[in-house]
C-alpha cells in the first residue's frame, strides 16, 4: 500500500459553485450544491495529474460528503454520484471504448451535518485530508473500473464500425433501486440500444442486454 504522505495536492484555483447529480439508494435523483476546483495531484515531488478537477458536496438529508477527482467536464457525459451501503460512489464522465469508472469517497468520515463551505476549509487546512483525496485520484485508473465490450457485439462502444479512437457512450439513463444500478446507453456505431445492472455492493456485472436480448449472463 502506497505510503499517503507521498502524496499532495497543490491549489491551482479557487473553489467555484456547481452542481451535481445524486442518486441515493432509495431510487430518488437530487441536484445538490457543490464546489470545484483545480489541483496538481503530486506523489512525492511529481506532479502525476495535473490540473485535477476536485469536487465537493454534502448530502444534508443523509449527512454524508463527497471529495474526489471529477471528469472536470471534458467529454458529452457528466459525472453522478451514487450513494451505497458504503457510502458515496462517484461515476466519471461514461462508457469509455465499454470501460466505465467510478472512484471511492476520499473522506470516509466528517462531522455529521457539516456545512458545504466548513467542508471546503476543512479541507484546504488539513494535510491528511488533501492526501487521501490525492492518493484516490492517482490510483483511480488502476483499480475502480468494469469493461462491457465483452458481453457485447463488436465495435458496440466505438463511434464507428473499423475505428481505432473512439470516445465515450452516452449514458442516457441511470436508475438505482434495490441495490443495483442500471445504465441504459445507445451505440454510436451500430444505433442499438444496451443496458447493463450492477450490484452496488459488490460493484459486480449482474445482467447486460443488447436490442433487448440479455447477453450476461448467457
Amino acid at each position: 500500500m502506497p505510503d499517503s504522505s507521498r502524496y499532495v495536492t497543490t491549489k491551482k484555483s479557487d473553489w467555484s459553485d456547481i452542481k451535481v447529480t445524486l442518486y441515493r439508494s432509495t431510487g430518488e435523483k437530487v441536484q445538490l450544491d457543490a464546489k470545484a476546483g483545480l489541483f496538481d495531484i503530486k506523489m512525492g515531488s511529481r506532479v502525476v495529474l495535473p490540473d485535477a478537477l476536485l469536487v465537493a458536496f454534502v448530502d444534508v438529508q443523509n449527512s454524508k460528503v463527497w471529495i474526489g477527482l471529477a471528469d472536470g467536464g471534458q467529454t458529452k457525459v457528466k459525472d453522478f454520484y451514487v450513494e451505497t451501503d458504503l457510502g458515496i460512489v462517484g461515476v466519471m464522465g461514461g462508457i469509455f471504448v465499454g470501460t466505465i469508472i467510478w472512484q471511492d469517497n476520499s473522506i470516509m468520515q466528517a462531522t455529521p451535518a457539516i456545512k458545504l463551505n466548513d467542508l471546503i476549509e476543512q479541507f484546504d487546512r488539513q494535510i491528511n485530508m488533501q492526501s487521501a483525496a490525492a492518493r484516490a485520484a492517482s490510483e483511480l485508473r488502476m483499480k475502480t473500473r468494469m469493461n462491457f465490450r465483452p458481453y457485447f457485439r463488436d465495435w458496440f462502444f466505438y463511434q464507428e464500425v473499423g475505428a481505432s479512437m473512439s470516445g465515450s457512450t452516452l449514458i442516457q439513463n441511470v436508475e438505482v433501486h434495490g441495490g443495483r444500478m442500471r445504465l441504459d446507453f445507445t451505440s454510436e456505431a451500430l444505433h442499438i440500444p444496451g443496458s447493463v445492472w450492477i450490484d452496488l455492493n459488490t460493484w459486480k456485472l449482474v445482467k447486460a442486454v443488447e436490442y433487448g436480448k440479455q447477453v450476461y449472463p448467457k
